[in-house]
């Protein structure tokens, strides 16, 4: 931040001034200015010197914050409070395969001896999924080809009565999204009768169904979307179940883009299959109009154009001019009318040619979870019974799209939802955030079936679910109000506490401890059924691991309190202060970089806050923990000799080792040992605090130092960590709340009254010399004409 007054900034005018005098008034002012601008440039560098403390505060806290992330959160592998790091103990399996079917892994407190597991059972959550043979989607049918393909269910039962799929009709565009890439399919002219539909052995491209494959084949490849005709009508699937299609609706873009359009010489329009129809109502008749294909090179050529267009389909006789005139002259085609005129776009695709409708089937073999439910209503398999045949119940989905016309329950939760504004993804997004209901809900596309699972395990936990409106639920497959559960886990091993009997182990989760041991279940295991052999691991002395992590966490809190001790040794240097603008103008970007780097150092030397919890993390390592019996020095860990290092810890490695191999248990006891006095409960409780450090090990000491320096939550006094209330942290509130912050801002209230003053100051000096340079130039005129007098008088 600049360290100069604000008065140049505030004060530009220009002034001409010494014109008659002769004098340098600017820089007279600014001698006689330059007390009161040392003042303000004190103030300056003082809030300059509170930001640097800012940062150099906030700079210890991250190292400490990081240092606490490491070795004392909770949810780090390194936690220091975790008496699973300081197990002196491995297993070893006589098998190699045993480790697929559990892991088993010795606590701190783990006994030496052999193992023999003979069966295993997983823990299991209560679970409910789509029910029969296939997923919850209906498969893409349309209308039968030996029944009523291609054919108006309002027309006469013959031949006549079949529907063309041609261009002329609009209907021969299909597009489908396979595996996400959509592409239009252009379908070939059906034949007017029923003879050559699927199978024509004397026409080369084979009969209509075996043309509509070669063209989706032509889009996608051979072998992945299969067009059949089965007892229901046209089929459309997957070869794979892995791949998902769906079909969708297609417009022309004519109604779009031929009204905005802007051709021109350089840059012309093209009129073609994608873009050339549209649907246009003149008062009350509505009819499909088709511009001739080319390219159009001004507006006025295009509105010419659509209007003879629009006067072929509307003119009575054929040719006559409509009530509608079409226009190009402002750049784009427009058009005025004196009766009602509406244009939209026109459906082009042969979903309806082929009876492909979403209110009654499919259009794709997988759920589309991001469409609204009642836009999609023909996708689902309908189902009372639950059995999912193919011979469904036929129930519909009675979808209002209002409010709450889907509810259901789940373990007597209600959810409530309008089908018209709610997918599948929404519904499971709410589901699986319910803590109420416990429940995860699941969609697996390959199955193409839903599952709703608790969240936890074993024998108590359940699912059950039932249907209150709109039947969702059923058409999901779900059963419905009979309450599942889970199971729990269990084990029958033999060897635990040196004894050879057997004895069974239940939890209602696959990961715990028992007798020191930690046991983790992967798969159900029965001897002489999944395999011949029982598992059989032994549990045998290993310091390897936790001497190796001892020593990194030594070099880590050696590393720690080296950035600490550095801060606070840092030598002053008082003569170098902040730099004005005005000095640093004067000086290149490396010689304020190197000035500054001098400035800086030792601004928090010998600072009370970080001594303080320096003394405090070394005088945690010594004192003594009870009910451990050793203590820091009697495992091979003290503090170096060396002045320099500053209470260093120095590691003797074959006693640690021997500590490790020899007293495990009373090793992890001294670093994890823990009081049931709480953190919080002691913060402001001296005889607690007292209890709780005699009662806690290292760990716990360390970790309570280091919340005390960087502890964003406030005790009953409202007060953060020292580190926090002294200079804060980014993203905290303490980062505008916070001793340095306060001061800076109080400087900056002083710096904005002293620039008032001082520029109420300049401008009475530059207001006295102006009245000087007055009379001196009326001075000078009157001497000026007195010579002139003398002068004339001689």
């Amino acid at each position: 931040m600049a360290t100069n007054g604000i008065t140049n900034a505030l004060n530009t005018r220009l002034r001409l001034t010494g014109i008659a005098s002769g004098l340098d008034t600017d820089t007279l002012i600014k001698q006689m200015m330059a007390r009161e601008q040392a003042k303000l440039d004190k103030i300056l560098a003082k809030r300059e010197i509170d930001l640097w403390k800012t940062d150099a505060y906030r700079e210890v806290t991250s190292t400490l914050q990081s240092f606490y992330k490491e070795y004392f959160d909770t949810l780090s592998s390194k936690n220091l409070k975790s008496s699973n790091n300081f197990s002196s103990f491995s297993a070893t399996y006589s098998a190699a395969s045993s480790s697929d079917f559990v892991a088993v892994t010795p606590g701190a407190n783990a006994k030496i001896g052999n193992y023999t597991i003979t069966e295993m059972t997983m823990a299991k959550a209560a679970s409910l999924t789509s029910g029969g043979n296939s997923g919850v989607t209906g498969s893409a049918i349309g209308l039968g080809i030996n029944k009523n393909f291609l054919k108006d269910p309002n027309g006469p039962d013959d031949s006549s009565n079949w529907t063309t799929i041609c261009s002329a009709n609009n209907n021969n565009v299909l597009s489908i999204t396979f595996n996400n890439i959509t592409k239009k399919i252009t379908l070939p002219d059906s034949p007017a009768t029923l003879n050559s539909l699927e199978i024509d052995d004397t026409n080369p491209q084979g009969g209509y169904l075996e043309q509509v494959q070669s063209a989706v084949d032509s889009a996608f490849g051979a072998g992945k979307i299969s067009v059949g005709n089965s007892t229901e009508g046209i089929k459309f699937t997957t070869v794979r179940t892995t791949d998902s299609f769906q079909i969708n609706s297609v417009y022309n873009n004519g109604a779009g883009e031929l009204f905005s359009a802007k051709p021109t010489e350089k840059a012309p329009f093209a009129v073609g299959a994608d873009n050339n129809k549209f649907k246009i109502k003149i008062g009350a008749e509505e009819k499909t109009v088709a511009v001739a294909y080319g390219t159009y090179k001004s507006a006025g050529d295009l509105a010419a154009a659509i209007q003879m267009s629009v006067n072929a389909v509307f003119g009575s006789p054929p040719g006559a001019a409509p009530d509608i005139t079409f226009s190009g002259d402002t750049g784009i085609v427009s058009y005025t009318t004196g009766t009602t005129v509406a244009v939209s776009k026109l459906k082009i695709d042969a979903n309806s040619a082929l009876g492909l409708d979403p209110t009654k089937t499919a259009m794709g073999n997988k759920v589309d979870l991001k469409a609204n439910l009642f836009n999609t209503v023909g996708s689902f398999r309908y189902d009372t019974d639950g059995d999912q045949s193919t011979d469904e119940d036929k129930l519909p989905l009675s979808f209002a799209g209002t409010a709450d016309d889907i509810v259901f329950t789940i373990n007597g939760k209600y959810f409530r939802f309008n089908s018209k504004n709610t997918s599948l993804n929404d519904i499971m997004r709410t589901v699986n955030a319910d803590t109420s209901a416990n429940v995860s809900m699941t969609y697996d596309a390959t199955s193409d079936r839903f599952t709703i699972a608790s969240k936890s395990t074993g024998a108590t936990s359940r699912v059950i679910v039932s249907d209150k409106t709109g039947h969702l639920m059923s058409a999901l497959g779900i059963s419905l109000d009979s309450a599942v559960s889970g199971n729990d886990a269990s084990i029958k091993i033999k060897g635990l506490g040196g004894s050879t009997d057997e004895i069974e182990i239940v939890r209602d989760t696959n990961s715990f401890s028992y007798d020191g041991i930690n046991f983790n279940i992967k798969q159900n295991f029965k001897e002489g059924v999944t395999q011949t052999d029982p598992i059989k691991f032994a549990v045998v002395v290993d310091t390897t691991k936790t001497f190796d992590y001892v020593k990194t966490f030594v070099e880590k809190y050696n590393e720690v309190i080296g950035k600490l001790n550095d801060k606070i040794g840092e030598e002053v240097y008082r003569s170098y202060t902040p730099l004005t603008d005005e000095q640093k103008e004067a000086m290149s970007e490396d010689q304020i970089e190197k000035w500054e780097e001098k400035a800086k150092s030792g601004l928090l030397r010998n600072d009370s806050i970080i001594s303080g919890t320096l003394s405090q993390l070394r005088s945690a390592l010594y004192a003594a923990v009870e009910g451990t019996g050793i203590t820091l020095s009697s495992i091979g860990i003290t503090t170096s000799s060396n002045y320099e290092d500053k209470g260093k810890l120095i590691i003797d490695e074959d006693k640690l080792k021997d500590a490790l191999a020899n007293k495990p248990q009373e090793v992890a006891n001294l670093f994890t040992s823990t009081s049931d006095v709480t953190y919080y409960d002691s913060m402001n409780n001296s005889i607690l605090r007292s209890q709780r450090y005699k009662e806690s090990g290292i760990a716990q000491r360390f970790s309570d130092i280091i919340q005390d320096a960087i502890r964003t939550n406030t005790d009953n006094n409202g007060y953060k960590g020292a580190l926090l209330e002294k200079a804060g942290i980014i993203g905290d509130r303490s980062e505008y709340l916070n001793t340095l912050y306060k001061e800076i801002k109080e400087f900056d209230s002083q710096i904005t009254e002293m620039n008032k003053k001082l520029i109420e100051k300049e401008n009475a000096l530059y207001e006295k010399f102006a009245k000087m340079e007055s009379a001196m130039e009326k001075m000078n005129s009157q001497q000026s004409w007195l010579m002139q007098q003398f002068g004339s008088g001689s």
